[in-house]
């Protein structure tokens, strides 16, 4: 089981890169382009199903509920996933942009994770 739980934080890491993907892609790639309406089609799915791996690889890995630097990441993803869900709901202003800086937040603990 702990085999399967290690395979999932890969996927987990796949997942991340799907979801993160549409940032770097907005900047370079203009509207018509087949590639951003794709990225712009999977991107919540790929984050919720990365809250849902993510939370499983803990689970199975650890067992537990106990501090690993695994779970600060996952609370930033959780983080990121709320705020684009609540903040247009809540009309925050600042919603959006805390949105896009997440994906750096999220990919430093992940290679903090990874160390």
């Amino acid at each position: 089981m702990y085999e399967f739980g290690k395979m999932l934080g890969w996927v987990n890491i796949a997942l991340l890169l799907a979801a993160v993907a549409i940032f770097p892609a907005r900047k370079f790639l203009k509207p018509p382009s087949g590639l951003l309406a794709f990225l712009r089609r999977i991107h919540p799915w790929a984050a919720g199903l990365l809250v849902v791996s993510a939370m499983t690889h803990s689970f199975i890995v650890w067992g537990v509920p106990q501090f690993n630097s695994g779970q600060p990441l996952l609370g930033a993803i959780i983080l990121a996933m709320l705020l684009a869900w609540v903040g247009p709901k809540l009309k925050l202003p600042l919603w959006f942009k805390l949105h896009l800086v997440m994906p750096i937040v999220v990919i430093a603990l992940l290679v903090w994770h990874l160390w």
